[in-house]
C-alpha cells in the first residue's frame, strides 16, 4: 500500500501482510515516498492499527508523512527495521506494538532495528511497545540537517521514548546520535529535547567486537537537552548508560534521574553502570547503581564500576564546574562505586556507598564530596588524591581505613597540598 503525495486521513487496519518468503524479499507493506524524493504535500494523519506484519524487509516505511499513528500491530521477523521513518516524518505516534526479532539475520551493512528514525523524526512519541530480541538496536534515533541530497536531511528532535520493554537487543536497546559524516558540527543545535523514561531494558548482548563502543542506552555526539528518568536497566552485557561525544561535538545538558541500574557487565573492564564523556551541564541524581543477584542473568555477571566520568581532549574546566552528582546509592559494585577523572571541579553531595569494593576514585582537582558518603562493607575508601570528603560518615570500612588515616586532602593557601580530617574509629 502506497500513501501518496497529498493523501489525507487514510486508515489501514485489521490486515495480514505476509511476505510468504524467508528471509523477507519484499521491501515494504506500507510506504510513503521513496528515499530519493520528498512529497510536495506531505501525507497527513494516516492511521495504521491492528495489523499483522510477517517478514518483509521494512514493513512500515514512514516517509514524507505527518501526523502518522502506528498502533497495536504485530511485527514478526522483519529482515531490516520493522518501522523506519525518513524525510521529516513529523508528529508520529508509535504505541502498543509488539516487535518479534526485528532485523532477523539482516546483512551487516543494513540497519536491523525495531524502530529506526533514519535522519528524521521531529515530534516523535514511542510508548508502550514490546521489542523482543532486535538484531541490532531496539529504538535507533538518528538525525542530521546536511546531506548532499537535501531530501535526505532531517531533524531528530522533541522525542519521547517511554514505558517500553526492550529485551535481548543485539547491540543497544536505545541509541540516539547525529549521523556521522553528514551533519558535522552544524547538527548540534538541531538534535534536541530527548526524553527516555520509565522503560525496562534488559538482556542486551552485543558481540565482543562491538561491546566496547556501545551501551544499553547509548547517546552519541551532537545532542542537546536529554532527560533519562525512571528506567530499569539491568542484566545487560553492556554499559547501562553510555553518553559519549568528542570535544568538537559535545552533548549538552544531560540529566540522569531516578534510574535503577544493576548487573551491567562488559568485556575488558568496561563494566560501568553509567559512563560519561564530554558533556556540558550534567546532573546525575537519585539513582541506584550496583549489583542485585535477583536481577542477574548469571551470578558471575557483576557490574564493576557504578559511575565513570572521563574527559579526553576537551577543556574540562569549561564543563566540569557544571556537574552535579547527588543523592545516589552505589551498592555492591565490584571494582569501585565511582571514578571521576581529568576534571577540575565536580560537585558531589549526599551519596551513599554500600558494600562496594575499590577506592572512591577521583583524579579531579577540587573534588567535592561532603555530607553523607557512607562506606560500608568490602573495603571502599575515599580517594587518596585531591578528594574532599568533609563531614562524611564512614562505617565498617574494613581494613582500608585505619585510625589516623587522612579523610581528605586540600590545597593550602601557599598552593601546596595539605592533609586534614583524620579518621576516628567509633
Amino acid at each position: 500500500i502506497k500513501i501518496d503525495d497529498g493523501c489525507k486521513y487514510a486508515e489501514i487496519s485489521d490486515c495480514i501482510f505476509d511476505d510468504n518468503y524467508f528471509p523477507g524479499t519484499a521491501y515494504s507493506a506500507i510506504i510513503g515516498s521513496d528515499y530519493e524524493t520528498k512529497y510536495t504535500n506531505k501525507a497527513l494523519f494516516t492511521t495504521i492499527h491492528n495489523n499483522q506484519f510477517l517478514r518483509y524487509q521494512r514493513p512500515v516505511l514512514i516517509t514524507s508523512m505527518k501526523g502518522t499513528k502506528v498502533i497495536n500491530n504485530n511485527f514478526v521477523l522483519s529482515t531490516r527495521d520493522a518501522i523506519r521513518t525518513n524525510n521529516n516524518a513529523d508528529y508520529t505516534l508509535i504505541a502498543d506494538n509488539i516487535f518479534d526479532r526485528p532485523g532477523h539475520k539482516a546483512p551487516v551493512t543494513e540497519t536491523a532495528d525495531g524502530i529506526d528514525t533514519n535522519v528524521s523524526g521531529e515530534s516523535l512519541t514511542i510508548v508502550n511497545n514490546k521489542i523482543i530480541s532486535p538484531w541490532k538496536i531496539g529504538i535507533d534515533i538518528k538525525g542530521n540537517i546536511e546531506d548532499s541530497n537535501p531530501n535526505l536531511a532531517g531533524k531528530s528532535a522533541k522525542i519521547i521514548i517511554s514505558n517500553n520493554e526492550i529485551t535481548g537487543a543485539g547491540l543497544s536497546a536505545i541509541s540516539a546520535y547525529a549521523v556521522d559524516g553528514l551533519g558535522g558540527h552544524d547538527t548540534f543545535p538541531y538534535n534536541y529535547a530527548l526524553t527516555i523514561s520509565n522503560n525496562i531494558i534488559h538482556g542486551t548482548r552485543p558481540p565482543p567486537g562491538r561491546s566496547n563502543d556501545s551501551g544499553a542506552i547509548w547517546i552519541k555526539s551532537s545532542y542537546k537537552s536529554i532527560n533519562i528518568v525512571g528506567n530499569h536497566i539491568f542484566a545487560n552485557r553492556n554499559r547501562g548508560i553510555y553518553i559519549i561525544a568528542d570535544d568538537a561535538d559535545p552533548v549538552d545538558r544531560a540529566r540522569v534521574y531516578y534510574v535503577n541500574i544493576a548487573n551491567n557487565t562488559l568485556f575488558n573492564n568496561h563494566d560501568y553502570g553509567i559512563h560519561i564523556t564530554e558533556v556540558k551541564f550534567l546532573n546525575i541524581v537519585g539513582n541506584m547503581i550496583g549489583n542485585d543477584d535477583d536481577l542477574a542473568q548469571s551470578q558471575t555477571e557483576k557490574q564493576g564500576v557504578g559511575l565513570k566520568i572521563l574527559t579526553t581532549g576537551f577543556d574540562s574546566s569549561e564543563i566540569s564546574q557544571n556537574y552535579v552528582i547527588a543523592d545516589n546509592q552505589f551498592v555492591g559494585n565490584t571494582r569501585a562505586p565511582y571514578q571521576i577523572d581529568n576534571m577540575d571541579v565536580v560537585k558531589v553531595f549526599f551519596n551513599n556507598v554500600c558494600d562496594s569494593t575499590g577506592d572512591i576514585g577521583s583524579d579531579a582537582k577540587s573534588f567535592l564530596n561532603p555530607h553523607g558518603t557512607l562506606l560500608w562493607g568490602n573495603g571502599s575508601r575515599p580517594s587518596s588524591r585531591y578528594g574532599n570528603f568533609q563531614n562524611s560518615v564512614i562505617i565498617n570500612a574494613s581494613d582500608n581505613l585505619a585510625e589516623g588515616d587522612y579523610l581528605f586532602i586540600c590545597r593550602l593557601a601557599n598552593g601546596k597540598w595539605g592533609k586534614t580530617g583524620k579518621i576516628e574509629k567509633f
